[in-house]
């Protein structure tokens, strides 16, 4: 059910690899909100899934170096709008 729910919601193949989840349905929180795909989808919304390093100020450094300007943030997911 909520593979064919990420198919049916999510047509950016590299997006969609991202949200796949690479852990047995149980084993985490599932979320079931009609909202949170289009809403990560909107043109103004950045998913960045990679290890981060540090926040300094509204700065969000990866692991790899890179830089992105942090607008909101949760607990193990961030949000850039």
């Amino acid at each position: 059910m909520a593979e064919a729910h990420l198919e049916n919601q999510v047509q950016d193949l590299q997006l969609k690899r991202k949200l796949r989840p690479t852990f047995t349905f149980g084993c985490k929180r599932g979320l079931v909100h009609n909202d949170y795909y289009p809403a990560l989808q909107m043109p103004h919304v950045t998913l960045h899934t990679d290890k981060i390093q540090e926040i300094v100020g509204d700065t969000i450094i990866s692991a790899d170096g890179s830089k992105a300007k942090l607008d909101v943030s949760t607990r193990k997911h961030i949000f850039l709008f």
